[in-house]
């Protein structure tokens, strides 16, 4: 831990903070750095809203909207005898809940292909930096073919 710079603890701890929900206190404890610092660094960088934002992702709306069509469906099926079939408007909402969905689980931006392509080169160019300049025409043709360009290698 005494290897690491002041930035990596800092990183270090805000991952424990966010991902781990681990309290200052423990998170103190596990980078070497006060409690006091740890308080500093979470108001800063304002490390409550992260974490609350990091609940919110991707999975967790689909899983909500997965929620809202499983009872939907029970509301259908609830009905009485001879009646159980979905109006237009509940139909409108099924096809709806569904199309996003289906959106949500195949969507992975562009950005984030970049991000973790970005990082994997400069990762990359530290072991190996021929290997990186060779694996970067492929990165970027795999780019073009995500936003539906025309990949030429």
């Amino acid at each position: 831990m005494s290897n690491l710079s002041i930035a990596q603890k800092k990183e270090w701890a805000q991952l424990l903070f966010t991902k781990e929900d681990l309290s200052q206190s423990e998170i103190a404890k596990k980078t070497g750095v006060s409690q006091q610092t740890i308080s500093k660094w979470a108001i800063s960088g304002e490390w409550e809203r992260l974490r609350a934002s990091l609940v919110r992702t991707k999975s967790y709306e689909i899983m909500r909207l997965y929620n809202q069509l499983i009872q939907l469906n029970s509301e259908i099926e609830n009905k009485e005898a001879g009646k159980r079939y979905a109006s237009s408007k509940e139909m409108d909402i099924i096809v709806k809940l569904t199309a996003a969905i289906k959106n949500l689980e195949n969507e992975i931006a562009v950005g984030q292909v970049i991000d973790v392509f970005k990082e994997y080169h400069d990762f990359l160019n530290e072991t190996d930096s021929m290997e990186a300049k060779r694996q970067i025409v492929y990165a970027d043709a795999f780019i073009r073919h995500r936003i539906g360009k025309k990949a030429m290698l």
